[in-house]
């Protein structure tokens, strides 16, 4: 989408396209081992986007980091 075309959609459909934007950002950040920061744009993407694939990666992205094996605090 050019930049020239931003001034033609409403506001709900440029926080789609935000929303969007910042959910492939995390993603980017995530296989770069950014956790930190693709949780960031994860939530800013699913504050604009509360259903979208943002919301959803991070939850995703919660689970993977509250997940933890018990076994392995038994010695």
């Amino acid at each position: 989408m050019d930049t020239q075309d931003f001034k033609y959609i409403n506001n709900g459909e440029r926080d789609m396209v935000r929303a969007r934007v910042l959910y492939n950002e995390g993603r980017e950040r995530w296989q770069r081992g950014d956790r930190a920061g693709a949780i960031a744009a994860y939530e800013e993407s699913a504050s604009l986007d509360p259903s979208g694939p943002g919301a959803v990666a991070l939850d995703m992205t919660r689970d993977i980091m509250d997940f933890y094996d018990k076994n392995q605090f038994n010695p």
